[in-house]
């Protein structure tokens, strides 16, 4: 049942749009700054082919543009892109009359669960599949990692992380995009749960996940122990408890999702 609701979040022209959306905003994303402190896009690097040029720092590599490619506005529009589908889906469900008869009626726990399930496991597949696609373009675009010198790939890699096994750390970065993009499908799907317009839904999940993010911001100027709850963490798969801590915040939402979204059909139920 996940997997039929599945196909429906993931027709082609809605995982096109999410991908494309992703793909475009990376490449707006800020990778350097020019001689008079004006920010260079990972956009403009990749097209004048600067990065090519001898003597280049590591940080042009692939890996690392890869990497900047999360800068910018895509954590902050992620959330409507990855949930697109379920919105749409949802939506026309809900103005189809024998459909949302039925489902009112039915007051099915394990549909109002599949459903969101569906919603979510699609936010973290979109994701992957787009940091896939734009890993790949910056690998045509730029060095690759391993061109550069053992020397200069040790210097950088704990201050991104990377480790000495390149592979591992892109398959780890690879499951925290899925996990992420499972954690900001919420915002879309928690905003489809309450509100029927199509237009307010288009805009609500940007809202969500503006309100969130400035919401931790402030706290963290208050306690920095609260920057553990950025959802952007789970790009960073580790056993570290900051990142068990975003893990543990993402399921907590995904059943209080659940359980508002059966308690909504419900509700619909007892008005009718």
């Amino acid at each position: 049942m996940i997997r039929a609701e599945m196909k429906k979040y993931l027709y082609f022209p809605y995982l096109l749009l999410a991908v494309i959306g992703c793909v475009v905003l990376a490449f707006s994303a800020n990778a350097d700054y020019d001689p008079s402190g004006s920010a260079v896009s990972v956009f403009r690097l990749a097209i004048t082919g600067i990065a090519h040029k001898s003597e280049q720092p590591i940080e042009y590599s692939a890996l690392f543009m890869w990497i900047k490619g999360m800068n910018g506005w895509l954590p902050l529009i992620l959330p409507l892109l990855m949930s697109f589908g379920y919105i749409a889906v949802l939506s026309a469900e809900r103005h189809n009359g024998m459909t949302g008869f039925l489902l009112i009626r039915s007051q099915n726990a394990k549909y109002c669960a599949t459903k969101v399930t569906a919603g979510v496991l699609t936010g973290g597949i979109l994701f992957m599949t787009a940091n896939i696609v734009f890993g790949l373009m910056m690998l045509i675009a730029f060095p690759a990692y391993i061109s550069f010198s053992v020397n200069e790939q040790m210097m950088y890699a704990d201050w991104y992380g990377t480790g000495s096994m390149v592979l591992i750390y892109v398959v780890k970065r690879l499951i925290g995009s899925f996990l992420y993009g499972m954690a900001a499908s919420m915002f879309g799907i928690g905003a489809a749960i309450f509100f029927r317009d199509r237009y307010m839904l288009l805009c609500l999940p940007f809202l969500l996940n503006y309100i969130y993010t400035q919401i931790l911001q402030r706290l963290t100027l208050e306690n920095p122990a609260v920057a553990r709850l950025n959802l952007s963490n789970l790009m960073n798969v580790s056993g570290e408890s900051g990142w068990g801590w975003t893990v543990g915040l993402t399921i907590v939402c995904y059943v209080i999702l659940v359980l508002l979204y059966y308690a909504q059909v419900k509700r619909r139920h007892c008005d009718g």
